[in-house]
């Protein structure tokens, strides 16, 4: 009988020795990874990401040569004696589209406020289109590289700064296209009346996408995540059914976007943790330049690519970077997160959650 109740106990308490175990190994993979996520929210930083700190009112503005998409060369010194408003654009930034639909009313010399001119990247093709669209009548400067942007410390676009008639600073760095644009006395509102580019729309019997009513703003959490089936970057097609069942976080990004190009590493970082979360890039442009990003970064996430904006216009915003997370069931689970900072919080807050939900999970099972 004896024998028997020691066994038992022995037993008893071998068992109790392993449940200890595991429930200490995963309380310590839970905190290390835990810790390292919190490290990802935490990272200062780099240049690229908020740039370094704008220029002080005051300051000289550095100078600039630049040709117009006419050929003609224009200076800062050509505007001697004025105000100037300088934008910093990209024909493929959503926010600075919307912007041309209000900045095609304002005169070539300003008239009260100051005279807005674009600084824009990307091809001349794309910058030639918009501006004509929008009958964009002040100076629209192509800058080939990106020297003019670091020198102002522009990390991305929209951003600009007023220079007054002597060649100073007179504002702070401006960051938004409706920030901007209230710099020239400019709401939002004025874009209800339609502009060439909206007629001519109208004309066609389409409406653009500054005067359609679909929605910019985002599906609202508790929507059905439209369903979509794309070309992967690396071959094959990516659809989000293929994730059903798991929590996956939906990344708008794009080749020219300089905060999504910060944004990767942090999200690879986050993947190769394997908590859970299942991370997906959607990105806009062809597959080549998408592939070439992605592998320029070493990010091995799935990277799908859509067309102009085919994926966005279902789930209702037009921008990059931003991010949707799905549940297992298919609906939306937050908000829309946009920009670099929301959408790193986003995706640490949802694999902190699938990383406890595992773990709770793991901690509650039987033993075998």
């Amino acid at each position: 009988m004896i024998p028997l109740l020691v066994a038992g106990l022995i037993v008893t308490w071998l068992v109790m020795a392993l449940l200890f175990w595991m429930v200490l190994s995963l309380t310590t993979r839970y905190g290390a990874i835990s810790l390292r996520l919190d490290e990802i929210a935490a990272a200062p930083r780099d240049e690229r990401e908020v740039g370094p700190p704008g220029l002080s009112a005051g300051a000289d503005a550095p100078p600039f040569e630049l040709a117009d998409l006419d050929g003609k060369t224009w200076s800062l010194a050509d505007f001697r004696g004025k105000n100037v408003l300088l934008i910093f654009f990209h024909p493929q930034c959503g926010y600075c589209r919307r912007m041309a639909t209000d900045l095609g009313r304002v005169r070539a010399d300003g008239g009260d406020v100051p005279i807005p001119i674009v600084i824009s990247a990307g091809e001349a093709e794309a910058n030639l289109q918009l501006r004509d669209d929008y009958s964009v009548k002040t100076p629209w400067l192509l800058q080939t590289d990106s020297s003019i942007a670091e020198a102002y410390h522009i990390g991305g676009t929209p951003m600009g700064y007023v220079v007054d008639g002597d060649g100073h600073i007179v504002s702070d760095r401006t960051v938004g296209g409706p920030q901007l644009l209230s710099l020239l006395g400019i709401e939002l509102a004025m874009s209800q009346q339609p502009n060439r580019a909206q007629r001519r729309a109208r004309q066609r019997g389409n409406r653009s996408l500054d005067d359609s009513r679909i929605r910019r703003d985002g599906l609202p959490p508790g929507a059905e995540a439209p369903p979509f089936t794309l070309t992967r970057t690396d071959g094959g097609t990516l659809a989000l059914d293929d994730y059903r069942g798991r929590k996956r976080l939906l990344v708008f990004v794009s080749p020219s976007c300089t905060p999504c190009e910060v944004l990767l590493p942090h999200l690879q970082r986050i993947a190769d943790m394997k908590t859970g979360i299942q991370i997906i890039l959607i990105g806009r442009g062809g597959p080549d330049q998408n592939r070439a990003k992605a592998e320029a970064l070493n990010v091995t996430l799935p990277f799908a690519v859509q067309k102009r904006w085919e994926v966005s216009r279902d789930y209702g915003i037009f921008a990059t970077p931003v991010a949707f997370l799905v549940d297992e069931a298919g609906t939306i689970a937050e908000r829309v997160a946009t920009g670099l900072d929301p959408i790193r919080e986003l995706a640490v807050r949802a694999a902190e959650a699938e990383l406890l939900a595992g773990s709770v999970e793991k901690k509650s099972s039987p033993a075998r």
